[in-house]
């Protein structure tokens, strides 16, 4: 991002400095009309985006609906030379800006049209021919490159001058006043500051890696009751490690394949305390860890809107230092994950993501061994939120909580009795992640 807004600054200073206008004069209205781009959608959707990008960031950008409020139904994609003349009058416009996207033999070319206030003829036609399919940012630099030099150079747009006329009378002679030049009613559409862009629509980023500290607590319940029950000493602290990377947006493809992404998260805690319910003073020392990798694939819904599911494996060991002075069982989770997650970008600095997983269990460890409860039926559930804070285009900040639970029923095959049980796990972290 940081990139691009450079080449914006530097690419009409430069424009300025050969046709004599500064940033500060930019005052003209713009319109963006519809590309043809039947022969190579992607790529004439990659040229126009980067076109309009640029021109609302640093023109009066019209847009085509408060035209059509004002004029009715216009064919945007068909307007002859006279419609584009008629319309820049009312409307103080100084340029149309089409184009279109072909496809001759094995190469692609982009055509871009800049059509004059004056006559509504064009004052640029000029093709670009490259061999791929989708332009890399070079080229379309040269093409942008290529449109602003031409919208520069054209003067804004001016209201006709109306002559004076004067009635003559040989008998009275009256005064007559000067008219002043009839002017164009402008109703400003929206009111837009002059800046260079410093931040588009929500991209899909390649890669997330975050890093967050948080706190942990665990409680184990038995039914009946009478069996004892195990919980943690008091929320305890952790670190989280969590990456999201999508190899072939990383590497600059486009398309469904480009996200397709695998997601890896870990914790390790190596200082936890473990007590009985009836016995709080003897207390066993905890480890924790938590290990998950996933496939996912993401589906872009709407501007803000990001859907996805993923496909994965956990597995979470909880062990302890000693047995001799409680009688706890261990857990050690091996399990498969099946699950869907939504992103909501908020405003432009704004995130929250929420995510709902099965887990389903492979293996539980110590518990259902024959030496505690036995074999059992388990099934689990996972839920996630987040709400992030860009405060760098590349870095946010992060609140983030989860909350996972295991429901056990025992078949009586163990040396102890009991009936079911529920695991349940949560924890809150803040943190931060870089966003590529």
């Amino acid at each position: 991002m940081m990139k691009k807004i450079i080449f914006n600054f530097l690419l009409l200073t430069l424009i300025g400095s050969i046709t004599g206008v500064s940033l500060a004069q930019a005052k003209k209205k713009v319109v963006l009309l519809p590309f043809n781009t039947k022969a190579n959608k992607a790529g004439g959707k990659k040229v126009r985006n980067f076109i309009k990008t640029l021109l609302k960031g640093n023109y009066d950008y019209i847009t085509k609906k408060s035209m059509k409020q004002d004029e009715g139904k216009i064919d945007f994609k068909n307007l002859s030379t006279a419609q584009i003349k008629e319309l820049c009058g009312k409307f103080g416009i100084t340029v149309f800006v089409g184009g279109k996207a072909e496809r001759k033999r094995r190469k692609y070319s982009y055509t871009v049209i800049v059509y004059n206030w004056k006559d509504g003829l064009p004052a640029l036609e000029k093709e670009f021919t490259f061999n791929r399919r989708i332009p890399t940012q070079k080229q379309l630099e040269q093409i942008a490159m290529a449109t602003l030099q031409s919208i520069e150079s054209l003067k804004e747009y001016e209201a006709p001058k109306i002559e004076k006329v004067v009635e003559k009378d040989p008998a009275i002679k009256q005064p007559i006043e000067d008219e002043k030049p009839l002017e164009v009613i402008k109703t400003p559409i929206v009111d837009r500051k002059k800046k260079i862009v410093t931040d588009v629509e929500y991209k899909l980023p390649a890669l997330r890696a975050g890093l967050a500290f948080g706190f942990f607590t665990r409680t184990l319940d038995f039914d009946p009751a009478s069996e004892p029950y195990y919980k943690t000493a008091g929320p305890s602290f952790a670190p989280i490690f969590d990456v999201e990377v999508y190899p072939m947006m990383l590497a600059g493809k486009e398309g469904p394949l480009a996200n397709i992404g695998i997601g890896l998260k870990t914790f390790y805690m190596p200082v936890f305390k473990t007590y009985a319910y009836d016995n709080k003073d003897e207390k066993i020392n905890t480890f924790i860890l938590d290990f998950a990798l996933d496939i996912r694939y993401r589906h872009k819904l709407t501007s803000d809107i990001v859907i996805g599911g993923k496909l994965g494996y956990q597995s979470r060991a909880w062990t302890f230092d000693t047995n001799d002075v409680i009688d706890v069982p261990g857990v050690s989770y091996s399990m498969f994950e099946l699950g869907a997650f939504a992103r909501l970008n908020v405003v432009s600095k704004v995130l929250i993501e929420g995510s709902l997983s099965m887990l389903l269990p492979l293996d539980a460890g110590e518990i259902v061994s024959a030496d505690y409860y036995g074999e059992a039926s388990l099934f689990g559930l996972k839920f996630a939120g987040l709400v992030g804070y860009r405060v760098m285009p590349n870095v946010e900040i992060t609140a983030s909580f989860e909350f996972n639970r295991f429901s056990f029923s025992f078949n009586d095959a163990g040396t102890r009795n009991a009936n079911g049980a529920v695991d349940q796990y949560m924890s809150f972290a803040l943190g931060g992640r870089y966003i590529y």
